[in-house]
């Protein structure tokens, strides 16, 4: 979030009437309103046309049937075994293993090619074996496009010839998990033999689903997705329809946007004209600290510890994908590494630690804020027993974290119960491995997390008590602040709306809800309401102009952000409604992005300003320069990595073929870890500034962290992630996105050496970046100022006089809009 040097009115003679008026709030109430409906009016559509799961499969002409539960005990399966974070099944999942339902739908080709080729007469020529090819190819595609499902009787009806591929199909995996493949990450008896026939099927469903036309339509329940004509499978009208649409709309919005933004002045401004008042106590260190503020400094410590574990796990992972034996290591204490630690339960740790280290620096960042903004002057205050139940909140967080990371693992590895019935939920479920990307943790971590996500809450509204008092306007930035850190706890909480046995299709819509509308719709407006409340605490901007701005760039981020989601609903079995409301509102999710890549500059400019004017005062420099550096860290690389890269593989034109390749883990890293990821150290470095002792907070370490942690990022995104993905977005859209996927893709010689290539940034990335964060934090922390202080050093004594006289947030003049 940026602030603009110049101070000239907003709306000149009706600025004050329209804030008056209430205005703001009522355009945010109206449009969370008005897209919750359009999500609300999608999600019944979804459920009358989700994809069927049949109660019995018959096999036309023969009286052979088999159960239809035995696809939800495979995709139990599935889950139990945590192979999301492996391959994917219909483009969602990891990328190390192949996609299986690209894999099945084209070893079923095979097969039915196969079995038509052995049953028709022998061609007596070249010509009438060309004739005979093309017959074979044509009743194949005709066959698998065709839907026999009878959703009166919940029958579904196959061929012969799709019976026997299915039989290949199994003894394919059969093979595979039994052996086991080196080359690809897969240990062998990784999954249990007797859990093959059920998964199998479940591939199969996935498979025949893609292929199958959807009632009434001229294309399957994926919108033809994946790319495999041999199976009929081709890119959709409708596809390239709305990819234009979304373009052309794209265009006049952003137009349409930054004209309001400029025309009607809708930035921030500067607490004094064209600089910033020397005074202003937020240039400098806090005088006091609380007891509660600093309890929150051990989160920085598992923020930091956290970090490196994963960037670790990551640096692994990469590795993985050129040199299968991970350095040589074979075994540890006698055991197959492999085996120790497969590929899934790698990756799975390494999703759950970014999201326990970003929620972890935001928990300490809101602990640390809430009694800062309701102090009174110099004096930050909090209710009694903050601390003592921030320790408690600290010991849960530990108790999670442990507690879930042991449960992945034991779950992937097929050390617990599978539970009773078709898909029932055993020990797997509560404390293994869900099996959802993202989600992996069990349902009682889950339960756990959100019950400390809400302790967190109560902590930050016993912190903000005092100035929620102050401020009796429910629209107010301390009460911004409260609402979106409310609606963390809630919108992950979307993630108890399924369980096992679940249809798949509706599992996915609301594991988006949770993925999409809480880390892009939730995180990105936490992120607008802390950043204007730092820079509102910092004394640099008017927190009138803080609260109007964010207002305006909140309404962009729900008004594209919500609907945005449905980009992810194009290939997973939902109407053809989502492919249009997908393409549109993905595609304006720019328009917030670009906005604050607009006002990255300005705020470089307002820091500078900061730094000049706390120079020529007698009392020192600016304090949290460093601050700055990541959050417009955090601006260049939402532009840069949820915007561009985000909308170039959003089109679905483009997404057809895209999905589920290195581009997507392209706009996956840039977004969370430069978005997200960066935000969360802008607030460590903001709270370990104010923890730590002048003489030991280390600047030199955290310019050394920040350089190396975005150089490092660029060069994985640029030199590896981008390259192979447009290699792979090729190959796929030249041979099939089965091919593409393959793992022996990833062995081409191109590849295999760009895959090399990332050992670089990644080393650059942990060593200059993470372990230089790592230091600076332990260093701060072990040498914290005393929660009462006495007289500070130059740097951080500020100017009393002047400071006390500054309103609070929100606490009178300026700051009562």
């Amino acid at each position: 979030m940026a602030a603009r040097l110049d101070a000239r009115p907003v709306w000149p003679g009706k600025a004050q009437d329209i804030e008056r008026s209430g205005f703001w709030k009522y355009a945010l109430v109206l449009t969370v309103l008005a897209v919750f409906t359009v999500m609300v009016v999608g999600a019944a559509t979804t459920l009358r046309e989700v994809p069927p799961v049949p109660q019995i499969v018959v096999v036309e002409g023969t009286g052979r049937a088999w159960d239809g539960q035995a696809i939800l005990q495979g995709q139990s399966a599935w889950q139990r075994y945590g192979l999301m974070d492996y391959g994917s099944v219909l483009g969602n999942g990891a990328m190390r293993g192949p996609d299986f339902t690209a894999q099945t739908l084209r070893l079923m080709v095979q097969a039915m090619h196969e079995y038509y080729a052995a049953r028709l007469p022998a061609p007596g020529s070249a010509e009438a074996a060309g004739d005979r090819q093309a017959l074979v190819e044509a009743r194949v595609r005709r066959e698998l496009s065709a839907n026999r499902y009878d959703p009166t009787t919940r029958t579904l009806t196959i061929t012969p010839a799709q019976a026997y591929a299915l039989e290949k199909v199994e003894g394919y995996y059969r093979e595979l998990f039994a052996r086991g493949d080196p080359a690809a990450s897969l240990p062998a008896g990784i999954v249990s033999a007797r859990d093959v026939p059920a998964l199998s099927r479940f591939f199969f469903w996935t498979a025949w689903l893609s292929a199958a036309r959807r009632p009434g339509q001229a294309y399957s329940y994926t919108n033809n997705w994946p790319y495999e004509p041999a199976a009929g499978n081709t890119v959709t009208p409708g596809s390239i329809v709305a990819s234009a649409v979304s373009v052309a709309l794209l265009l006049a919005v952003l137009a349409l946007v930054l004209w309001a933004y400029f025309r009607y002045r809708l930035q921030m401004e500067p607490t004094a004209g064209e600089g910033v008042d020397p005074g202003a106590r937020g240039l400098f260190l806090p005088r006091e600290l609380t007891a509660g503020q600093r309890a929150s400094g051990k989160f920085l410590l598992v923020v930091v510890a956290l970090l490196l574990a994963q960037t670790l796990l990551g640096g692994w992972m990469a590795h993985g994908y050129v040199a299968p034996d991970f350095f040589g290591i074979k075994t540890i204490a006698g055991i197959p590494i492999d085996r120790l630690l497969p590929f899934s339960v790698a990756r799975t740790w390494h999703l759950q630690l970014a999201i326990f280290w970003v929620a972890t620096a935001w928990m300490a960042a809101g602990l640390f804020l809430a009694p800062a903004l309701a102090r009174s002057g110099q004096r930050a205050e909090e209710p009694r027993g903050q601390a003592t139940w921030t320790h408690v909140l600290f010991g849960a967080l530990l108790l999670v974290a442990a507690g879930s990371l042991l449960g992945e693992w034991w779950g992937a590895t097929g050390r617990l119960s599978a539970g009773d019935g078709p898909a029932g939920a055993g020990l797997w479920w509560w404390i293994g491995h869900q099996g959802w990307e993202y989600l992996e943790l069990g349902r009682l971590w889950q339960l756990l997390l959100i019950a400390g996500l809400g302790l967190w809450l109560v902590l930050v509204y016993r912190g903000l008590r005092r100035a929620l008092k102050r401020q009796q306007d429910p629209g107010s930035l301390a009460h911004l602040l409260l609402y979106a850190s409310a609606a963390i706890p809630v919108f992950y909480g979307f993630g108890l709306l399924f369980k096992p046995g679940t249809n798949w299709a509706i599992a996915e819509f609301w594991r988006w809800w949770v993925i999409h509308l809480w880390v892009e719709g939730i995180f990105e407006v936490f992120t607008l309401v802390v950043t204007a409340a730092l820079l509102v605490h910092l004394g640099l901007v008017r927190p009138s102009s803080a609260l109007r701005a964010t207002y305006f760039q909140v309404i962009l981020v729900m008004a594209t952000g919500v609907i945005g989601t449905a980009h992810h609903y194009y290939f997973v079995g939902l109407p053809e409604l989502w492919l249009a409301l997908g393409a549109t509102f993905s595609a304006l999710e720019v328009v917030p992005l670009t906005l604050l890549g607009v006002e990255a500059y300005d705020q470089y400019r307002l820091m500078r300003a900061a730094e000049r004017s706390a120079g020529q005062a007698a009392s020192g420099r600016f304090a949290y320069a460093p601050v700055f550096w990541f959050l417009m860290a955090t601006a260049f690389w939402n532009l840069v990595g949820a915007g561009i890269l985000g909308f170039f593989i959003n089109l679905p034109a483009v997404n057809y073929f895209e999905h589920g390749t290195f581009l997507t883990a392209a706009h996956g890293h840039a977004a969370l870890m430069g978005v997200y990821g960066m935000l969360a150290l802008a607030l460590l470095v903001f709270v370990l500034r104010s923890l730590a002792r002048p003489d030991a907070f280390s600047e030199r370490a955290v310019r050394w962290g920040f350089w190396g942690l975005n150089l490092g990022l660029a060069g994985m995104v640029a030199l590896t992630l981008i390259p192979v993905g447009i290699g792979q977005l090729q190959a796929s859209a030249g041979q099939g996105f089965a091919f593409a996927r393959d793992p022996a893709f990833y062995q081409t010689p191109w590849v295999h050496r760009l895959l090399w290539l990332r050992m670089l940034p990644d080393s650059v990335f942990i060593v200059l970046g993470v372990v230089p964060m790592l230091w600076a934090t332990v260093k701060g922390l072990l040498h914290m100022r005393p929660a009462t202080a006495g007289p500070q050093p130059a740097e951080a004594s500020g100017a009393p006089e002047r400071a006390a006289a500054r309103p609070a947030l929100g606490a009178g003049g300026d700051g009562a809009a």
